[in-house]
């Protein structure tokens, strides 16, 4: 997830004179079919991570990424 973030930061630097944006999404802990099979108590341990206090939606990342597409 750092990672990410820190090759999205470098390439803005490095590529802002081109007039190329980067971005980069790293939504944390989104519900999956995966996300199901989780035990209670690890579901607990990971949405205490989040800010918001639940896990977010696929459909509330792709809004994110949309948004700022549309000018």
């Amino acid at each position: 997830m750092y990672a990410i973030r820190s090759f999205a930061r470098s390439w803005n630097v490095d590529l802002k004179n081109r007039k190329i944006r980067v971005n980069a999404v790293s939504p944390g802990v989104i519900e999956t079919p995966m996300s199901v099979e989780l035990s209670e108590q690890r579901k607990t341990i990971l949405v205490s991570t989040v800010p918001l206090g639940r896990m977010g939606r696929a459909n509330e990342i792709a809004k994110a990424r949309r948004d700022p597409c549309i000018r």
